[in-house]
């Protein structure tokens, strides 16, 4: 079943909050804090800016399988 996290993205100095599927996500970026996505948006980026929070957030949830193993 798809797994679905709530992050807020940075858009032009506005918050926005945005639902992704972990499984979408190709890769994050940490020193800059972008998130790369597999699916373009309807902009047609697949990227986005988060703060450092929502990175630290995503470690927590996509890594605990890693150190579970």
């Amino acid at each position: 079943m798809a797994k679905f996290i709530r992050v807020t993205n940075i858009d032009q100095g506005i918050d926005i909050d945005t639902i992704l599927n972990v499984d979408d996500i190709g890769h994050i970026s940490i020193g800059p804090n972008i998130i790369f996505c597999k699916t373009p948006f309807a902009d047609g980026t697949n990227r986005i800016r988060v703060r450092f929070k929502e990175i630290k957030k995503l470690e927590k949830i996509l890594l605990v399988e890693e150190i579970d193993d």
